[in-house]
C-alpha cells in the first residue's frame, strides 16, 4: 500500500520560514490594515445575506434533523452553522475545522446500536464515486422503491429485504425501528464480502516487551510494568473480555521469548542472541490466551520477577548491562509475532541510552540550530520505514518509556505517530512518585475501548473536503486514514473546506483520484452538508463491524450568523493543535507562536468586521489564547531556560490526539474551592435526577480570588495539586490532617494522606477520581503547603497574572490589546 504522511513535518522540512518581521509581544495591531478592513467590510455588508429566509430553515434543522445528528463527543465542527460557498468561508478568517473521535466513550450513553443484515448487503449509494452508507437523511420516494443520497443526489433502487410502505409524510413506516435511519451513530455487522482475502480479522492480540536491564530492575520500573499487567489479567479488565491473546518478551543484551507447550510444566525462556532476531520456536508456542491459559501467563510473569530482580542480580548476575540497546532488536521480535495477524506491541524501556543507537541517530546537518535539532526528527526516515511496516500487518506500538537523560523522544515518538499508538513517558522514574501513576495507566490501555485493523473513511457532500491534517495520521487515499489500532482516547482535527483536499506533496499523487468528494451529479441544490464517517474494523473477537457517526449542518451565506454559531473550545484545540503543527514543520517554537498570534489577530479583525462587536459564544476564546502562550509546552525560549526538552515534546505529542476538554485542561488550571464540602453534602456526588457530578465551586485563575483559609484542588491536566493555605479552617485542617495548627515540615503523598477515611476525604476521593476518569493520561496527586517550594507551581496555575516570565501580561492587558485595540481600529476606519 502506497501510504501518504501529512505529519511528515516530524521528517522533512519543506515549508518556507514563516515570516518573522515583528516582535511576537510587539505586534503592531494598526499597521497596513486600513485598505483591507475597509475592503472586506464593504464586501460583506453590501451581501444579501437572505437572513429571513434561512431562519426557517434554520428552525426546521433544529426541530427536525439536528436531533439525528451523532452526539458531538463523536464528530463536531467548529461552527454548528457552515459557510454555503467558498467565498463566505473566506470572509471568517480561520478555517472550519472538524473534530472526530469515532471510538470516544460518552459519560452515561449505551452501547451503539447494532445492525445486522446478515448474507445480504449494507444498503449504500451505488455512485461508485460516493459509496455513503444509509443514515437519517437519505430520502426515501416511489412509495418507499427508491431512496435518494442526501450526499450525491443519487437514486438508489431499495433492495427487496429492505423496502418497506411510506406513510403519508413519506416517511418509512418503519423509520423508528432503523437504527440506520433514526440514530446518528450506529454499527453494521459486516458480511463476507468486507473480509480480506485468505485473511481472518483481526483478534485481540497484545505483545509486552520488558525491559530487564539494571536500570529497569534497580528504579522499580520492571516490576512496577509487570504488577500493571497482571492486574489486568487477574481481574478480567480487557475491552474484548477475556478472548484475549497474549505474548511476553523481555530484553537487555538477549531476547528472551517465553513458551509453555503441552509437555511443559513450567513456563520455558528461550533467548535469542543473533542479529537479526528470529522466532525460536513457532508462534503457536509463543502465544497464550488469557481465557484458557490464566494460570500458566501469570506462572511466566513470576517467573520474569523471580529471575530479574534487586537480589537475584546482585548475586547471579553481575555483569547484567545497566542500559539496553535491544529495543529495536525486540520490537522486531514482537514484529515477527505479530506478522499475518495484527495487534498492539507494548515496549517498557528505562534505558538511557536510546539517543545514541544508531536508528536514532542522523538526519539533521550539523550545522543546525539547537532549536532545529529539539524539534526534528533524526534518523534519515528509518523509524518511519518501520512504523509503514508494522502498519501494513496492522500492527500498533504504545511506548512506555523511562529515562534519566535526554533519549530524543520525538524521534522514537514516530513508532507511535505511524502507527497510531500510544507513548508514555516518565523522567527518572521513582517506584514511590510514579508507580500509581503507570499501574493505573497500564490499565487504562489495557481496559478503554479499541478496536484492530481499522480503515476510516470521511466522506463530504456539497464539493467540500479536508483541506489540512492537523493530527498525525497514516492516509491510504485523500478520505482514506489507516488505524492498526484505535481507542476512545484518540481525537483528530482537520481543516475542512470548498474544493479539493490540499494539493501538498503528501496528496498530490491523489490529485485526479476518482474518489474525491467533489461530486458533480447533484439534482438539486441542498440547504446542507452532511458529513459521514465510516470505521470498518475487527472488533477483536474474529469479527468485523461498520462503526458509522453523521454530521449535518444548514448552509449560510451570512458570515454573521455563522461566527455566531461557533464553539470557542473547539477553536481553541485547533490553535493549540496548529501551534504545534507548526512547530515541527518550521523546527522553531517562536516562529510557531508568531504564526498562531498573526492567524489569532486576523481572525479577530474578522470578526469586528463582520459583527462590529465581540460574541458572547467567543467570550472565552481570548482567556484559551492567553493560556496558550503562557503554558510551559509554548515557553519560546525553553532550550535557553534549560527546560526538559524531552517532557515538552512528551507532552505536545500527546496534545496532537487528545480530545477538546483535555487539550484545554493542559493550558487552563481549573482551581477548586473544597471548603464548601464541610457545608454542601452534594458536592463530591452523582446528581440521581440528572446522572451528573456534582464539582465543587470553581474560582478565576488569579490570586485574588484566593482565600487566606482555603483548600483547592487545582487540575493542570497532567497533574492535581491539593494545595493548603497557611489559614486553612482549624476544623477542615483537624479533619483531613489530625493537625491543630499548620505544619508544612508535614510530607504526604496521596496514599498516606487517603489511608484514614472520613466522609470529607472520601468526597474528595470522588471528586479527585471523576476528573481522572475524563484523561487519558493518569494524573498524580500532590500535596502542597503554602509556603513551600512546590507553591511555584501552584503560581504557575494563575494565568490572569503577571506571573509567566516568557509572556508577561495579565488578562486585562491581553484583552485590551488583543480584543479592544482590534475593536478600536475597526471602529475608526468605519
Amino acid at each position: 500500500m502506497n501510504y501518504k504522511n501529512p505529519f511528515n513535518n516530524r521528517i522533512q522540512n519543506n515549508n518556507k520560514n514563516i515570516d518573522n518581521e515583528y516582535d511576537f509581544n510587539l505586534y503592531d495591531p494598526y499597521k497596513n490594515k486600513k485598505e483591507k478592513i475597509n475592503s472586506e467590510y464593504n464586501q460583506i455588508h453590501n451581501n444579501n445575506l437572505q437572513s429571513k429566509e434561512f431562519a426557517i430553515i434554520y428552525e426546521n434543522y433544529l426541530s427536525k434533523i439536528k436531533p439525528l445528528n451523532s452526539s458531538s463527543n463523536y464528530i463536531s465542527c467548529s461552527s454548528d452553522i457552515y459557510p454555503s460557498n467558498e467565498d463566505t468561508s473566506s470572509k471568517l478568517g480561520i478555517p472550519i475545522t472538524l473534530s472526530l473521535s469515532p471510538l470516544a466513550e460518552t459519560e452515561g450513553q449505551a452501547k451503539l446500536p447494532l445492525v445486522n443484515y446478515g448474507s445480504n448487503d449494507i444498503p449504500r449509494c451505488k455512485n461508485k464515486n460516493c459509496d455513503i452508507f444509509l443514515n437519517p437523511f437519505v430520502k426515501f420516494i416511489d412509495n418507499g422503491e427508491r431512496w435518494i443520497c442526501n450526499f450525491c443526489g443519487e437514486k438508489n433502487d431499495t433492495e427487496d429485504y429492505y423496502f418497506s410502505d411510506l406513510d403519508k409524510n413519506g416517511e418509512r413506516l418503519d423509520a423508528d425501528t432503523k437504527p440506520e435511519l433514526c440514530c446518528g451513530s450506529y454499527e453494521f455487522v459486516a458480511n463476507k464480502s468486507y473480509y480480506k482475502k485468505n485473511k481472518n480479522p483481526t483478534r485481540a492480540f497484545f505483545m509486552f516487551l520488558f525491559d530487564t536491564s539494571l536500570n529497569s530492575i534497580n528504579s522499580g520500573f520492571l516490576d512496577a510494568c509487570i504488577e500493571g499487567v497482571k492486574d489486568a489479567i487477574n481481574n478480567n479488565i480487557f475491552y474484548n473480555g477475556n478472548d484475549v491473546n497474549i505474548s511476553i518478551i523481555t530484553y537487555d543484551s538477549e531476547i528472551c521469548y517465553y513458551s509453555y507447550g503441552e509437555k511443559f510444566t513450567q513456563p520455558q525462556m528461550l533467548i535469542v542472541t543473533d542479529e537479526p532476531t528470529f522466532l525460536p520456536t513457532s508462534k503457536i508456542n509463543l502465544i497464550l490466551n488469557i481465557d484458557d491459559d490464566k494460570d500458566k501467563i501469570l506462572q511466566i510473569f513470576d517467573l520474569i520477577q523471580s529471575t530479574f530482580n534487586i537480589n537475584n542480580i546482585n548475586l547471579n548476575l553481575k555483569n547484567h548491562i545497566k542500559d539496553s540497546d535491544k529495543i529495536f532488536s525486540a520490537l522486531n521480535s514482537g514484529y515477527l509475532l505479530g506478522k499475518n495477524l495484527g495487534g498492539k506491541i507494548l515496549i517498557f524501556s528505562a534505558s538511557n541510552n536510546l539517543a545514541k543507537l544508531p536508528k536514532m541517530v542522523g538526519g539533521v546537518d550539523i550545522n543546525s540550530t539547537k532549536e532545529q535539532i529539539a524539534y526534528s526528527c533524526n534518523d534519515n526516515k528509518q523509524i518511519e520505514i518501520m512504523g509503514i511496516n508494522l502498519t501494513n500487518d496492522n500492527i500498533s506500538v504504545d511506548l512506555f518509556i523511562s529515562a534519566e537523560k535526554n533519549i530524543n523522544l520525538i524521534t522514537l515518538n514516530q513508532l507511535c505517530d505511524f502507527t497510531n499508538g500510544n507513548l508514555y513517558f516518565y523522567r527518572k522514574f521513582d517506584i514511590n512518585l510514579h508507580y500509581k501513576n503507570i499501574y493505573n495507566q497500564i490499565r487504562r490501555v489495557l481496559s478503554r475501548p479499541i478496536v484492530w485493523e481499522g480503515l476510516n473513511k470521511i466522506k463530504f457532500s456539497n464539493g467540500c473536503g479536508i483541506t489540512n491534517f492537523i493530527s498525525p495520521l497514516l492516509i491510504l487515499k485523500n478520505e482514506l486514514f489507516v488505524f492498526p489500532t484505535v481507542d476512545s482516547d484518540q481525537n483528530y482535527i482537520f481543516n475542512i473546506g470548498y474544493g479539493k483536499q490540499n494539493d501538498n506533496e503528501n496528496n498530490s499523487k491523489n490529485k485526479n483520484d476518482s474518489t474525491n468528494n467533489n461530486f458533480n451529479n447533484i439534482k438539486e441544490k441542498s440547504n446542507f452538508i452532511f458529513i459521514q464517517n465510516s470505521l470498518l474494523y475487527s472488533y477483536g473477537n474474529g469479527k468485523r463491524r461498520i462503526r458509522i457517526h453523521n454530521l449535518c449542518l444548514p448552509l449560510c451565506s451570512d458570515p454573521k450568523i455563522i461566527l455566531e454559531s461557533m464553539n470557542s473550545e473547539i477553536i481553541a484545540n485547533y490553535y493549540i493543535k496548529l501551534t504545534i503543527d507548526k512547530l515541527y514543520k518550521s523546527k522553531s517554537l517562536s516562529n510557531s507562536l508568531i504564526y498562531t498570534e498573526a492567524q489569532f489577530r486576523s481572525f479577530i479583525d474578522k470578526v469586528f468586521v463582520i459583527l462590529n462587536k465581540f460574541p458572547d459564544n467567543l467570550s472565552y476564546l481570548p482567556y484559551y489564547i492567553l493560556g496558550l502562550f503562557k503554558s510551559k509546552f509554548f515557553c519560546q525560549n525553553e532550550i535557553n531556560n534549560n527546560f526538559d526538552i524531552d517532557s515538552s515534546n512528551y507532552f505536545r505529542t500527546k496534545l496532537l490526539k487528545m480530545h477538546t476538554k483535555e487539550v484545554l485542561s493542559y493550558i487552563i488550571p481549573t482551581i477548586y474551592y473544597l471548603n464548601d464540602i464541610e457545608k454542601d453534602d452534594t458536592i463530591g456526588q452523582y446528581n440521581e435526577e440528572s446522572g451528573e457530578f456534582n464539582l465543587p465551586q470553581s474560582i478565576n485563575c488569579t490570586k485574588n480570588e484566593i482565600k487566606e483559609d482555603g483548600l483547592y484542588l487545582i487540575d493542570i491536566g497532567h497533574l492535581l495539586i491539593l494545595f493548603i493555605c497557611k489559614k486553612i479552617n482549624k476544623k477542615i485542617l483537624q479533619t483531613l490532617f489530625g493537625l491543630n495548627e499548620f505544619n508544612f515540615n508535614i510530607k504526604l503523598n496521596e496514599d498516606i494522606f487517603f489511608e484514614e477515611k472520613n466522609n470529607f476525604k472520601e468526597k474528595i476521593i470522588n471528586i479527585v477520581n471523576y476528573l481522572r476518569e475524563g484523561k487519558s493520561n493518569f494524573q498524580n496527586l500532590i500535596i502542597v503547603w503554602e509556603g513551600t517550594e512546590g507553591e511555584k507551581l501552584v503560581h504557575e496555575c494563575f494565568i490572569e497574572d503577571n506571573n509567566c516570565k516568557w509572556f508577561y501580561m495579565n488578562y486585562e492587558k491581553f484583552y485590551k490589546k488583543y480584543i479592544e485595540d482590534s475593536y478600536n481600529v475597526s471602529s475608526y476606519i468605519y
